[in-house]
């Protein structure tokens, strides 16, 4: 996991582009770090703070959604401990905490975003939560479309159990152009940065090889 991880992100730091030079494999995260990454020296200090930082992230982003619905300080210390050790004290010995970056950053992000939406609905609560869940699936493509139907189905069974088929259509509508909209946005970055226009055909190499060929 970690090699594909890193062979991805190294490609994108040097210039070369996903889904024109290289194929899809865990997602767009590495086009998305890349421009961040090449503001700071190419060391090894920067590639590791690049991809424990979403690691970290993530993590406050679940501690945080723990905090809002766990009201008992004793439960909340438990749910803390039992992340931290399902999260990386499991996973220490395969040392894959570029694949965590990879796959699990956007989803604490997304059930936070919604959340914080349901505990207080309002226009902006609603606008991050539908941009987080946009732009998961770009970032990586697995988790990110789990994230984007969880919401999606979320939203519309609110509606659904308010018999408000109007508004289940404008839910559904507004969240189709959303992700629509995050992929065509990162098409024209792919196209602006590389001079060609991405192979949508690449997005599911990854998918194919291991449905069709088998991961062993």
């Amino acid at each position: 996991h970690l090699n594909s991880v890193l062979d991805s992100l190294s490609q994108s730091v040097n210039g070369r582009h996903l889904l024109v030079d290289f194929p899809h494999i865990y997602g767009g995260y590495g086009e998305m770090l890349a421009p961040i990454i090449r503001l700071f020296p190419r060391e090894i200090e920067t590639l590791i703070g690049a991809l424990a930082a979403p690691n970290v992230l993530g993590m406050l982003c679940l501690l945080l959604t723990a905090r809002l619905v766990i009201r008992r300080p004793t439960l909340l210390f438990v749910c803390g401990l039992a992340l931290l050790g399902v999260g990386y004290l499991s996973t220490s010995e395969d040392i894959a905490y570029g694949y965590v970056t990879a796959r699990f950053f956007f989803p604490p992000a997304g059930l936070l975003a919604a959340t914080l939406y349901f505990r207080r609905p309002g226009a902006f609560r609603y606008a991050a939560a539908t941009a987080v869940a946009a732009l998961a699936p770009v970032w990586n493509l697995d988790t990110g479309l789990v994230l984007w139907a969880s919401w999606l189905g979320t939203i519309m069974a609110m509606e659904l159990a308010a018999r408000n088929l109007y508004r289940v259509a404008r839910q559904l509508l507004i969240q189709t152009l959303s992700l629509a909209g995050a992929w065509t946005a990162f098409f024209l970055y792919l196209r602006l940065v590389s001079g060609q226009w991405p192979d949508a055909g690449m997005l599911f190499y990854f998918q194919k090889l291991i449905l069709a060929s088998g991961y062993f």
